[in-house]
């Protein structure tokens, strides 16, 4: 990366070379007016303000162009950041509160089939009062995430019948898609 500080320190030394000079002048004609006009002109005449002034316009002109290059990328790279976060935004949420809870998002269509089917089995479960269809509703919730509906079934179920094998594989991956959330 080029200095600047270093064509900020020559800009304000030249700057500052000339204040000195012009001051200095100036003393002199306070002084000695009429013996040192013509030792005054030499000694401007030695300095060439000419080459000065332009070797000053092109280093200024050589800084506006870099700081330009400069403000380009900055805003180039901007650009890139506002195109990445935009694009995030159109594919998924960057802070949504499905990411803060682990949860999945259901869709409308997946919710209306889960109440198809939850209330199709709630109906079976007053017509016919089995584990089974206890089961069946059970699954359901694990399936959709609906852990807290699903564990008070399988519980209700367990002081029903103990010894289900279905029962308690449900059971255990309750606990491991619990676990596995956390």
């Amino acid at each position: 990366m080029f200095d600047y500080w270093f064509l900020l320190t020559l800009t304000l030394g030249v700057i500052g070379i000339f204040w000195l000079v012009n001051k200095k002048i100036q003393s002199n004609n306070n002084d000695d007016k009429s013996v040192e006009i013509n030792e005054q002109r030499v000694v401007i005449k030695k300095f060439d303000l000419e080459n000065i002034e332009k070797k000053v316009v092109v280093t200024l002109e050589k800084i506006l162009k870099r700081l330009r290059i400069l403000v380009l990328r900055t805003d180039n790279n901007l650009s890139q950041f506002l195109k990445k976060l935009k694009s995030q935004k159109n594919d998924e949420k960057i802070f949504s509160v499905s990411k803060l809870t682990s949860c999945e998002i259901i869709t409308e269509a997946d919710r209306e089939t889960t109440r198809v089917l939850e209330i199709n089995y709630l109906e079976s479960v007053k017509d016919n009062p089995n584990i089974d269809n206890f089961l069946k509703l059970a699954e359901l919730y694990l399936n959709y995430h609906d852990f807290n509906s699903c564990r008070a079934l399988l519980y209700k179920i367990w002081e029903i019948d103990n010894k289900n094998e279905k029962l308690a594989q449900l059971l255990k991956d309750l606990k491991s898609i619990e676990c596995n959330q956390k």
